[in-house]
């Protein structure tokens, strides 16, 4: 045989397993062992089994060997899913694993709703599952009657959410967050009815300074209630006192 005549065997043959084996998950979803009869749901919290199960929506003779990309499309499609996995354990089984959107504050649309940190609603019950977050002030500070873009939501959600990851002891005492002109963002300590002034986003230590600074205005200045901690100035906190006197401007 010559050479030309084996290249055009070997693509041939090539072309014939290729073939083959594009037809067998076909032939193999056909095959009664292979039907779904396991669906294994992890990572979910707030969106629960029976939910995922219905946004797959698994026919009867649904089998392991179905498009899992359709799957996986379908169910993303859910407010509450980031992220989606859908595999294989054979011969019966689908493993369907999420990452949930969570729920960063509460936000007045028509109703109180959970936002997460790109600002778009959940539909998660906040009773049900004893939520206990900050508020997001619809309207822009200085504005009066002027509601939030929803450009303008997200950046405050944005903020909520990182500031809740980096210290989520500081932020369970935050009971609402305001936004201003320049990203500008007023966090108002619940217990205290302390405002922080910073602007977004907003270095994590920070933070740290301005709990240390205020601790020590309390201790200090004990007649003298604080009712303003100002960031915005780099590497120093500014103290706003509720009684006429000179403010407090300390480094950290």
């Amino acid at each position: 045989m010559s050479r030309l005549g084996r290249l055009l065997l070997a693509a041939l043959v090539a072309l014939g397993v290729g073939f083959a084996t594009s037809l067998v998950p076909d032939a193999l979803a056909r095959v009664e062992k292979f039907q779904v009869q396991v669906v294994r749901y992890e990572g979910g919290h707030f969106l629960t089994r029976d939910a995922a199960l219905a946004e797959l929506a698994l026919g009867r003779d649904a089998s392991v060997w179905d498009d899992l990309r359709a799957l996986e499309e379908g169910l993303r499609q859910h407010p509450l899913v980031a992220e989606v996995s859908v595999t294989r354990d054979l011969p019966d089984t689908l493993v369907v694993t999420v990452r949930e959107r969570q729920p960063v504050a509460f936000y007045p649309f028509t109703t109180l709703e959970p936002v997460d940190d790109s600002g778009q609603p959940l539909p998660v019950d906040p009773v049900e599952y004893g939520l206990d977050l900050p508020l997001l002030h619809p309207e822009l500070a200085g504005h009066p009657g002027e509601l939030l873009t929803p450009g303008q939501r997200r950046i405050l959600a944005e903020e909520t959410g990182r500031l809740a990851r980096a210290n989520p002891q500081f932020m369970a005492q935050v009971s609402q967050l305001t936004l201003g002109d320049d990203r500008e963002v007023v966090a108002m300590l619940s217990d205290l009815a302390v405002e922080i002034r910073f602007r977004a986003p907003l270095a994590p230590r920070r933070l740290i300074h301005a709990e240390s600074a205020l601790r020590d205005a309390l201790v200090r200045f004990p007649d003298r209630m604080p009712r303003e901690v100002d960031l915005r100035f780099e590497e120093q906190v500014v103290l706003r006192f509720h009684s006429p006197r000179t403010n407090a401007a300390v480094a950290p």
